[in-house]
């Protein structure tokens, strides 16, 4: 189930750019070097599977993605930290 949540970025690649872009629209008013490393992270990412989608890194036989075993849930978790980061900047601002 959790994988299948990314599958989407498999599919479509390009739309890994979109929390990219997120992550980098809320580093602006934060300026959160953690929300910086998401942002980063995202981007590369979004890169590296735009290369293996175009067959760069791997040809079109490239069934077994052992490495979204590590992938994921590293983007998740630092997604996740990040998002509370904010948060967290926010109710400090607001107290």
């Amino acid at each position: 189930m959790f994988y299948d949540l990314f599958a989407v970025f498999i599919e479509q690649p390009w739309i890994a750019l979109v929390p990219a872009v997120i992550f980098f629209l809320l580093y602006s008013p934060f300026r959160l070097k953690f929300v910086l490393t998401a942002a980063l992270l995202w981007t590369v990412y979004s890169i590296y599977e735009l290369g293996i989608w175009a067959g760069l890194f791997c040809d079109q036989d490239c069934n077994i993605r052992i490495d979204l075993l590590a992938i994921y849930p590293i983007l998740a978790v630092i997604s996740g930290l990040a998002i509370l980061r904010i948060f967290w900047a926010i109710f400090r601002k607001s107290s």
